[in-house]
């Protein structure tokens, strides 16, 4: 983790309005194009859920915006982020799992795949799962949603990116995913989050 130097920086301004906001995050929903990687799921047994985690994490590490935080009232640029999740036990029953990211697919999924094996039987949240340098992904298999709102405890986590995916849209031939990306305004704007979509369906369609 690195200082970042926020006075050399194009967003300044708009980094100075929206800092001290009481709610400064924003939120974009888009359908991303999922196709090619759920047929490969299917066709090579691997878990979509831990596939699509892998690609929406490495397309965060790969815009800076994404590895910006606050502490302290200083902007830091994180070296990577690993992977956050919600994990369902059935019965209404969550944890908050996290994943070590790793550069390739085969190496993340070998790994990720053996963690959730674990995290399963023990049924307890991962005591890192709410680090920095986490990104937090959350999981609502049964809505192709529109929309969606977090909940804020205070402004401590406003920084931390948080992408939702929801239930599967099959139509045409096509896969759909509804993708849902909060982030805090004085960080990044519409720009940064187009740019992630883009780069997740390019990735993943």
């Amino acid at each position: 983790m690195k200082k970042f130097d926020v006075d050399s920086w194009a967003r300044k301004p708009s980094y100075e309005v929206f800092r001290n906001y009481a709610d400064p995050s924003f939120h974009i929903t888009a359908n991303v194009d999922v196709t090619r990687l759920y047929n490969d799921c299917k066709i090579n047994g691997d878990s979509f859920f831990l596939a699509s985690l892998y690609y929406m994490t490495r397309v965060a590490n790969e815009i800076l915006e994404f590895r910006l935080r606050i502490i302290d009232g200083e902007v830091w640029e994180i070296d990577h982020m690993d992977a956050g999740t919600i994990i369902s036990h059935g019965g209404g029953m969550i944890t908050f799992a996290s994943f070590a990211y790793k550069e390739t697919y085969k190496e993340f999924m070998e790994v990720a795949t053996k963690h959730l094996q674990e995290h399963l039987q023990r049924k307890e949240h991962d005591g890192d799962a709410f680090r920095k340098d986490v990104l937090q992904n959350s999981v609502l298999p049964w809505v192709s949603f529109t929309a969606v709102k977090h909940p804020h405890r205070d402004l401590s986590d406003a920084d931390i990116p948080k992408v939702t995916c929801g239930k599967l849209i099959k139509a045409e031939g096509k896969v759909w995913m509804p993708v849902n990306i909060e982030a805090h305004h004085g960080l990044m704007d519409g720009y940064q989050m187009s740019r992630y979509f883009q780069l997740l369906e390019e990735y993943c369609a």
